[in-house]
């Protein structure tokens, strides 16, 4: 679903049911095989986000509230610097803060045995066997599982960082995600 539904949508705004809609055209998805949303006509519904008029003093108490309280990380490829640069301008445009975290490019060898040493991945991972398993049919990865190994071990290592730090909340996007405009007060209120 991300290949098709995502990452040949970058930075739309589709719903999920868009995004199944791409992959499944492209036969990449089985759409009864998982449906995350437990209540999609609420939770799928762009009309729910839509604008809201923030007043300065709300903005105020926000920026302060997310300056004491958030960090964000962004998990990257350290060879992805057009993904980084693009990741840089969103975050800096909304005067979000933010570190990268470099993520883990299984490709390379020896990757896995980094990651497993840095306890990214278990020690008795077997990619082998993982690959064979997301080969077969009712898989439909076609036996791509590297990329969403060292994905998920990225993923694990922001969240390092982020128990590592003093903030009592932490955020973790992959580089190919930004923020609303409203984004620092739709996480207050939020929150």
């Amino acid at each position: 679903l991300k290949e098709y539904g995502c990452h040949a949508h970058f930075y739309d705004s589709l719903s999920w049911t868009d995004m199944s809609l791409q992959a499944m055209v492209a036969g990449a998805f089985i759409p009864y095989s998982f449906s995350p949303l437990q209540a999609a006509g609420i939770c799928d519904n762009p009309s729910f986000g839509g604008s809201v008029l923030w007043n300065d003093e709300d903005l105020a108490v926000a920026k302060q509230w997310f300056e004491q309280n958030v960090r964000v990380y962004v998990v990257s490829l350290p060879s992805s610097w057009q993904r980084r640069q693009t990741a840089s301008r969103c975050w800096s445009q909304l005067g979000v803060p933010f570190s990268f975290v470099d993520g883990v490019d299984m490709r390379k060898p020896g990757a896995l045995e980094s990651a497993k040493r840095e306890g990214l991945v278990k020690s008795a991972y077997d990619m082998y066997r993982a690959q064979q398993v997301a080969g077969e049919a009712d898989q439909r990865m076609g036996g791509r599982i590297a990329g969403t190994v060292g994905c998920a071990a990225a993923h694990f290592r922001a969240q390092r960082h982020g128990l590592s730090g003093n903030s009592p909340l932490s955020l973790v996007f992959e580089d190919d995600v930004c923020g609303s405009d409203d984004f620092v007060p739709r996480l207050w209120r939020l929150v």
